[in-house]
């Protein structure tokens, strides 16, 4: 594991300030669904391949009109693939952003983790010497480590198996 890999601050009022501007950037788009995992599953996925697909249907479409079937509401169709190519922009630029927050907040949880960790056998150490205060400080620690099964997120032979009574 590479230790220290972020040495950063994030003032609270610059912090603020982000929340801010992506709750504004949000009221940009008052057209956003939130589709349910079933609504997710259901409707048809677009790639790269049916990007082409739409892209040229909706060329075609344009040139020949006579052809268009009265489901298809032409208008709608161009306004919908429009929508859809400056979204397909923005969502690049914000999914790289969000990428950079996501790695950056891993690495600096991972840094915080193994300093709690490093700290955690200390006081055990300091606990099993009888120190003062080490006990009632591992105890609360070591909740963290109490659960019904053992995940992989457990640390090695850290695995403390609770039993009901």
């Amino acid at each position: 594991m590479i230790k220290n890999i972020i040495d950063a601050e994030l003032p609270v009022e610059v912090e603020d300030q982000v929340v801010q501007t992506i709750r504004n950037m949000e009221s940009n788009f008052p057209f956003l669904l939130a589709l349910n995992p079933e609504d997710r599953q259901a409707i048809p996925k677009i790639g790269k391949r049916s990007l082409d697909f739409v892209e040229r249907s909706l060329m075609h479409a344009k040139e020949n009109k006579n052809l268009v079937p009265p489901l298809v509401n032409l208008d709608e169709f161009d306004r919908d693939y429009r929508l859809m190519v400056q979204l397909r922009r923005v969502l690049s630029v914000a999914e790289s952003f969000t990428r950079k927050i996501k790695d950056t907040y891993m690495a600096v949880g991972s840094e915080a983790y193994e300093s709690s960790r490093d700290f955690y056998d200390y006081i055990k150490r300091g606990a099993s010497r009888n120190e003062i205060g080490c006990e009632e400080i591992r105890r609360d620690l070591a909740a963290r480590f109490k659960k019904q099964l053992t995940t992989e997120e457990d640390p090695p032979g850290e695995t403390t198996v609770t039993t009901q009574s």
